[in-house]
């Protein structure tokens, strides 16, 4: 599956739908949207346009607290992302179980990661228990991380992989 991030507009969408991405993904434009459901509306109809067929989903990166996943779920989101690397917006996995306690099934738990250590991911999962690991795709080779988990693999610039 091939994830296209950084997605501002339907012509985002529609662009991304052309150059052979399955999937869409969304978050900062969303927030700063003054109408969010418009732009996600907007991108899921410029996503389909011309047949192309990219499904835009919602993925709201870097929350911290309850509050946070509260507000991404009303705003639509499909998932809420979760940052276990070195950031300002760095959580520990006990702090991300708190946040996501009253979320949504339907509601898509992403552990964030870059470069981590099997034992520093292992422990992340331990606690956590998310629902997707992503990091960059290299990485995924030094993991081991259950069946049950799907791994959302990142690509730096310059590195896609077909």
């Amino acid at each position: 599956m091939l994830l296209k991030a950084g997605l501002h507009s339907a012509d985002d969408a529609a662009s991304a739908a052309a150059m052979g991405y399955q999937l869409a993904l969304v978050g900062s434009a969303l927030m700063r949207s003054n109408n969010p459901a418009a732009l996600v509306a907007d991108m899921r109809v410029g996503g389909q346009s011309g047949g192309c067929g990219v499904s835009v989903f919602i993925k709201i990166c870097g929350l911290r607290t309850a509050d946070d996943v509260a507000a991404a779920s009303a705003a639509g989101a499909d998932a809420v992302g979760f940052v276990f690397s070195e950031s300002v917006r760095k959580v520990t996995p006990n702090q991300a179980k708190a946040a996501t306690e009253a979320i949504p099934t339907d509601v898509l738990r992403v552990a964030v990661m870059r470069h981590p250590s099997n034992d520093e991911c292992r422990a992340m999962l331990d606690e956590f228990q998310p629902d997707v690991v992503q990091t960059d795709a290299e990485d995924f080779a030094e993991l081991d991380i259950p069946g049950h988990i799907d791994c959302w693999a990142r690509y730096p610039r310059g590195r896609r992989k077909y």
